[in-house]
């Protein structure tokens, strides 16, 4: 491609640019530019913005369905940690529970030290080992009540 210099000469170029009057010529490292290149570069570019705007509410609708997601995970692993204790009712005691952000082992090791602690203070949430649990089997079914440990 030849430059825009090139095709008009040196004088008709002073003369052209005189003309303009400051304004520069479109040259792109000395060549023309034909305006539908800037046209199609400027609606590329709109398009991109616009796409990395739609990215950007996409991850942090991500984000947060990420930290809802492991609050979720802490809460399950609470509630798993409450039962193998043996409550009698499994709501009561898991609003005894504080558990804050703790995850992994110290939110087990957490979770039972206060567990120990309302066994020692509130002993009527939990089942005692003494205690005899059955589990009622309707008349239909011609099953046996059990007794559960």
């Amino acid at each position: 491609m030849t430059t825009v210099r090139e095709l008009l000469g040196e004088e008709l170029y002073a003369e052209v640019a005189d003309r303009l009057g400051g304004r520069s010529i479109i040259v792109d490292d000395g060549k023309l530019i034909p305006k539908h290149r800037f046209d199609c570069i400027n609606i590329s570019l709109k398009e991109h913005k616009q796409l990395v705007s739609e990215l950007r509410e996409k991850a942090d609708a991500y984000d947060k369905a990420e930290r809802e997601l492991q609050k979720v995970k802490t809460e399950l692993d609470v509630y798993n940690i409450v039962m193998r204790s043996r409550p009698k009712n499994c709501i009561a005691v898991r609003a005894n529970i504080k558990v804050g952000t703790l995850t992994g082992k110290k939110l087990e090791r957490a979770v039972n030290k206060q567990l120990d602690a309302l066994r020692a203070s509130d002993p009527y949430l939990f089942i005692d080992d003494t205690e005899t649990v059955y589990r009622l089997v309707p008349v239909k079914s011609g099953g046996t009540t059990e007794n559960i440990q």
